[in-house]
C-alpha cells in the first residue's frame, strides 16, 4: 500500500513496509481454508503444519524481513525567539512609527532628547533618515523598548513568525536501518483547518543555551550544528535535538501569509528518507499559543510546553504520590 504527501511541487511518497506481510496472511488464509476441507485423516497433519509455518512467519519476519519501523515520540514544544535579523527590521518600523506618531512613546522621546538629529529628522518627517540612523544605533547595541502596545500590530508580521525547538525521540523497531534524511513540520490552526504554517529542521539546538533565558544570545551560538540526517539500527533510539524554521514559500508557491496567530494547534512532525519517503509521522494536538506567548518571544523569551505535565500531576495525585 503506498499513499502520497505533497511538499511544494514535490510528492512524498509513504510507504507501507508491511506489505510482504499482508501478503502472506492472505495466502495463509487461502491455504487454511483449502486444509479444512480435505479429508479427515491428513487434516491434523496439514494443521500442524499451518501453524507451524504461521509461528516461523510470525518469529522470523519482525527478524530479518520487515524493513525499519521508526516510532517517534514528542515530549515537549519550546516556542523560540524569533531571529535577531527580524527581530531589527521589525523593531525600525515600530520606531519610526512610535517617532512619527502624534503621541510618541516615552521610549521615543528619550532618543529625541539624547540625539538632536532624531528630533531634526521627527520634525522634518525624514523617516528615511530615522531608518538608516535607527538601524545603525539598534544594530550596535543602542537601546528602544517600545511599550506591548506597539509592538502587539506587528506580531502578525510574518518577519515575527517564532521558531521551535522540539526534541524528537525516534525508536526503530523494524529489522532494518532507519534513515532519516529531512524533518519537516506544519501548524495547523484547529480554528480554521485553511491556515496553515510550514516548518523544516535544518539545525540542533544546544541544548545547555536555552538555559540561560535572561542572557542575550546570538541566533548562531544556540546551534550546535546542521541537522544532516540521522541512521538508526534496529531495536535502537535516537535524539534529535531538532531546530524548526518557519518557511512562507516554497519555489514560488506561498504557504503562509503571516506569523502565527494565536489560537490551538495541531502539530504534525513527517521524517522523510533519501528517496522521498515518509519514514514517520506524529501529530501533537492541542497546542495552546496565546498573544502573550507571541508577544514574549517577540522580547527573545522562550515558552516551553509540555502537554503531559497535566496528567503526571494528576497521575502521581491518585496514586499518593504527591
Amino acid at each position: 500500500m503506498r499513499a502520497t504527501l505533497k511538499r511544494g511541487h514535490e510528492i512524498i511518497r509513504t510507504r507501507s513496509p508491511g506489505w510482504l506481510n499482508l501478503l502472506f496472511w492472505c495466502a495463509y488464509v487461502c491455504i487454511a481454508i483449502w486444509v479444512v476441507g480435505t479429508a479427515a485423516d491428513s487434516k491434523a497433519v496439514r494443521i500442524s503444519l499451518l501453524l507451524a509455518a504461521a509461528a516461523l512467519w510470525v518469529n522470523l519476519y519482525p527478524r530479518f524481513i520487515e524493513g525499519p519501523r521508526l516510532i517517534p515520540a514528542i515530549n515537549q514544544v519550546t516556542l523560540l525567539s524569533i531571529p535577531l535579523g527580524n527581530q531589527l527590521t521589525v523593531m525600525i518600523d515600530i520606531a519610526v512609527s512610535d517617532l512619527l506618531g502624534e503621541e510618541p512613546s516615552t521610549a521615543a522621546k528619550e532618543l529625541m532628547a539624547a540625539v538632536e538629529g532624531v528630533q531634526s529628522a521627527v520634525i522634518r518627517k525624514s523617516s528615511e533618515w530615522l531608518i538608516t540612523w535607527l538601524r545603525t544605533y539598534l544594530s550596535q547595541g543602542g537601546r528602544y523598548v517600545p511599550p506591548d502596545g506597539l509592538i502587539r500590530p506587528f506580531l502578525s508580521d510574518r518577519r515575527t513568525t517564532p521558531t521551535f525547538f522540539i526534541p524528537l525521540f525516534v525508536y526503530n523497531a523494524g529489522a532494518k536501518h532507519g534513515e532519516i534524511c529531512s524533518v519537516v513540520m506544519t501548524a495547523e490552526l484547529v480554528s480554521d483547518r485553511e491556515r496553515r504554517w510550514a516548518y523544516a529542521a535544518y539545525c540542533e539546538i544546544d541544548e545547555s543555551k536555552l538555559i540561560h533565558l535572561n542572557q542575550s544570545t546570538r541566533d548562531m551560538d544556540k546551534i550546535s550544528g546542521i541537522f544532516s540526517g540521522s541512521i538508526i539500527k534496529p531495536s535502537d533510539s535516537a535524539k534529535l535535538n531538532l531546530n524548526f524554521i518557519p518557511i512562507h514559500e516554497v519555489r514560488g508557491v506561498q504557504i503562509s501569509s503571516t506569523s502565527l496567530l494565536p489560537g490551538i494547534y495541531d502539530l504534525r512532525v513527517v521524517g522523510v528518507d533519501r528517496k522521498n519517503r515518509r519514514v514517520f509521522s506524529t501529530v501533537l494536538k492541542g497546542y495552546p499559543l496565546e498573544e502573550d506567548t507571541l508577544l514574549y518571544s517577540f522580547k527573545q523569551g522562550h515558552w516551553i510546553f509540555r502537554p503531559r505535565d497535566d496528567e503526571n500531576i494528576l497521575h502521581l495525585m491518585e496514586t499518593n504520590l504527591i
